[in-house]
């Protein structure tokens, strides 16, 4: 099992949706387990596939390009996985 912390911007929302057809789970349930502040597991009916972006350089709302820090080194992976442009190796197309 992996452990990581992940930031959703609207969880109540997500949990809603993932629950939608499981009549025992309405908005309101969901908020009441919340209230109880305790941990409860709930079997999702669907696998739900999760895509995980990690991303070291982006263009922000004001079309300004952010760089952060690669602190989990895995931009030299993807570049080690990318075909290197035909110019950049020094060849001619």
């Amino acid at each position: 099992m992996v452990a990581f912390a992940l930031k959703i911007e609207k969880p109540i929302e997500l949990a809603v949706y993932l629950l939608r057809d499981d009549p025992k789970w309405s908005r309101e349930e969901i908020l009441a387990v919340l209230d109880e502040k305790k941990e409860v597991s709930v079997s999702l009916p669907h696998p739900v596939p999760i895509h995980l972006i990690y991303l070291t350089a982006w263009v922000d709302d004001m079309d300004i390009i952010q760089f952060r820090d690669d602190i989990y080194g895995r931009d030299t992976e993807l570049d080690e996985s990318l075909p290197v442009p035909a110019e950049a190796a020094g060849k001619s197309p």
